[in-house]
């Protein structure tokens, strides 16, 4: 992602702070490489996989990031 994808980020990082979360969570998916080198970029650790989520897409692994605000 370039940098309207860092800026929406950044941006959904300020809307939940505003709100008091303390956390922001993000699903995506095994087959969505280029989705996980950015949540890593931004900070975010892995937090969660679940094999099983997606039982008609046997091949996709949801994974779970976490990033504290």
């Amino acid at each position: 992602m370039g940098r309207a994808g860092t800026a929406l980020f950044r941006g959904a990082e300020v809307w939940a702070a505003d709100r008091g979360c303390g956390w922001l969570k993000i699903e995506t998916q095994n087959v969505n490489a280029a989705a996980c080198r950015f949540y890593r970029k931004m900070g975010c650790t892995l937090g969660g996989v679940d094999r099983f989520a997606y039982p008609e897409l046997p091949d996709e692994v949801r994974l779970l990031w976490w990033k504290a605000l």
